[in-house]
């Protein structure tokens, strides 16, 4: 169940904000759509395809820039013109981009032709044979995920009726030139498409024979769901982003086929250079503990009592070592992997709790980073060698030490409870009680954006490991038991949490981003000012409108948006309409805002952040004056006044 916080206004048009996560849509490639094996030519003529983990890897090449080769399939022209071009001049080329200039490969120095499929299962291997061949002849198509492989892009087919009598038949394609990885791009209204939440997916389709590398794969883009509207920009770009990384690696399909930096598999290998043992079930070949083991916690904390919490760790070199420097935490085994929801997102994403807002969680909720550790995941593939200056600065958990990283969010919050500090960066704040709500905005830790935290009562008792109050203010004795974060994916932590505002009768839509100045009101309300040059600052009091001896407190709002500067080392801030702005001299200073605006006298206090968090060469501390802000001013009584609108809100919730 999900709350929806909407606003009546008297001119009958309605606005909607609420909070939301979109989960990732993959889903691990079945066995028999993966092709490995692929030959690969280099300019050393003796390499060949190893017979097992025991025989030395291939000479090992310099690295060299990743070079990722789009090919557009027909469904593509079946998008709008405006529409068609966002995909081909901005969102493929920006997603293949960065990760281009994030990772350096073995480079192919041919061009790439594929494995053709095999009209059955079976096929024949043989030391020497230039392609594995098929015992009943090849299929006529060769399809990656949703793509048709074009002809051009494959082998010939190579088809024996035992080992000793092959043939080969149809023509070898040219393949595909200055290449080290074909991305088949569709935009097919799949079945998969239906959720209104999937914007795209993708998986690998095909790997090499050196090194078990993909070197292709499909990105389906989901045709309703692409918008080239502003708001949209940031979420569908990382989304792509995220999809395509599952195809280079980021799979529970590929982790038995990692390698060490010395090019040796992790995971042991039989006879015939494949994995030892193949999970029919789950469709994917088991790894070795040294890739992925379990870890119990067996005193996790819950609001009933401690519980054994199993938790599945990625334990390789270069994640143990980033995991351990993020959090500040020695002791730390490696880097949590999601436990929780289907066989797309568990195991093959970040912890949500852990490392909340890195892009390979498995699901979006607000301002996604790639982080050192998705970079040190890509460098543990054996396959890649990562840009660590493209990396994102991920501040979740951050320093916070091992009872962040190894404890529940439930016992932190508890142990800040009792210190009587800020449990950041959880919180306790409820949004709705089931009733009525009694949401409060917040900034975020970056101060770029408002949030609301989302502790809301869910329909059912919470599992019993993610019980994660004793007790709340307000919620009976054995309430708090249905209490959680509105994203169970995180282990129903509550936490503060982006949203945006959608106006029912219009497409248009806003969000809580302050960056962006058509999330602005127009100075309504609490005189914010959205732009490029805004940030959220917090208010030590709810803000209060009065008029003709009437008053109203806002008491849902205790921050905004509000535009800074940077002037001779002091930081400034400025409300909606002001002349001036007003100085922030120290950290926790008061900044007092009066304004006369639509026949409502308006007054409210901003709380100054630390300068050196905006601004660079900030001066040095200075004697603060008793009072920054403006003059007192009489309470306006006018007949002729205009309402505000935001005056005349009237809340309820409406719950889906």
């Amino acid at each position: 169940m999900k709350p929806r916080l909407i606003f009546h206004f008297f001119a009958y048009s309605f606005l909607l904000p609420c909070i939301s996560s979109l989960p990732c849509s993959y889903q691990n490639p079945r066995i028999e759509d993966v092709l490995l094996e692929v030959p690969i030519e280099h300019r050393h003529a003796h390499r060949h395809r190893r017979s097992s983990d025991t025989e030395a890897p291939p000479e090992v090449e310099k690295f060299a820039p990743l070079r990722i080769q789009l090919h557009y399939d027909k469904s593509i022209q079946n998008l709008t013109a405006e529409v068609q071009n966002f995909v081909n001049t901005t969102l493929l080329p920006e997603a293949v981009g960065y990760w281009e200039n994030a990772l350096r490969v073995r480079p192919m120095k041919t061009p790439i032709r594929l494995r053709r499929k095999c009209i059955s299962s079976f096929y024949y291997y043989k030391q020497g044979m230039r392609n594995v061949a098929c015992d009943k002849g090849c299929r006529e198509h060769t399809t990656c995920g949703e793509a048709d492989i074009p002809a051009d892009h494959l082998l010939d087919c190579l088809a024996c009726n035992n080992t000793d009598d092959c043939q080969t038949s149809g023509e070898m394609g040219e393949g595909v030139k200055d290449s080290d990885f074909i991305l088949y791009v569709t935009a097919h209204n799949s079945k998969r498409c239906e959720g209104p939440e999937t914007l795209s997916y993708a998986a690998h389709c095909q790997q090499e024979a050196d090194f078990d590398r993909p070197i292709a794969g499909n990105v389906n883009l989901c045709p309703n769901a692409l918008s080239v509207h502003n708001h949209d920009y940031e979420i569908l770009t990382s989304t792509v982003k995220h999809e395509i990384l599952h195809a280079l690696g980021f799979s529970v399909g590929l982790y038995a086929f990692f390698r060490d930096k010395d090019g040796k598999p992790r995971t042991k290998r039989n006879r015939y250079g494949r994995p030892t043992s193949l999970n029919k079930q789950k469709g994917y070949y088991d790894w070795d503990s040294n890739t992925i083991t379990t870890v119990l916690r067996e005193d996790w904390w819950t609001g009933e009592g401690k519980v054994i919490h199993p938790i599945h760790m990625m334990v390789t070199p270069k994640v143990r070592e980033e995991a351990r420097r993020h959090f500040g935490c020695d002791q730390l085994e490696g880097a949590e992997l999601e436990n929780q929801g289907g066989e797309g997102t568990y195991l093959t994403h970040w912890e949500k709790r852990a490392y909340e807002n890195e892009a390979m969680t498995g699901t979006h909720t607000q301002n996604p980073v790639y982080s050192r550790l998705t970079l040190a995941f890509l460098e543990d593939t054996g396959w890649y060698q990562p840009n660590y200056e493209v990396a994102e600065d991920l501040h979740w958990g951050k320093e916070l030490g091992c009872d962040f990283a190894m404890k529940s969010c439930g016992e932190w919050i508890h142990q800040k409870r009792i210190l009587g500090e800020d449990a950041y960066p959880y919180c306790s704040d409820i949004k709705h009680d089931g009733t009525k709500s009694m949401a409060i905005t917040r900034c975020t830790s970056q101060r770029d954006s408002l949030a609301l935290c989302n502790l809301i009562p869910f329909q059912k008792e919470l599992p019993s490991q993610y019980r994660n109050f004793m007790s709340l203010p307000g919620v009976s004795p054995d309430g708090a038991k249905y209490y959680g974060g509105s994203v169970e994916m995180a282990d129903y932590c509550p936490f503060l949490q982006e949203f945006e505002w959608k106006l029912l009768d219009k497409e248009q839509h806003k969000d809580s981003r302050c960056e962006l100045e058509g999330n602005g009101k127009g100075g309504e309300d609490i005189l914010e000012v959205y732009g490029e040059n805004s940030k959220c600052f917090e208010f030590p009091k709810p803000w209060t409108e009065r008029k003709c001896g009437r008053i109203r407190v806002l008491s849902h709002y205790m921050a905004g948006c509000y535009e800074y500067q940077c002037t001779n080392g002091t930081l400034y801030v400025g409300s909606y309409n002001a002349t001036d702005m007003y100085p922030c001299y120290a950290e926790n200073q008061k900044v007092h805002i009066k304004k006369v605006v639509d026949g409502w006298l308006r007054e409210g206090s901003l709380i100054c952040p630390k300068c050196s968090d905006y601004c660079n060469n900030c001066g040095p501390p200075i004697v603060i004056p008793d009072y920054i802000g403006d003059s007192e001013l009489d309470e306006p009584c006018s007949a002729f006044s205009r309402f505000s609108i935001f005056g005349l809100l009237l809340f309820y919730l409406v719950f889906l």
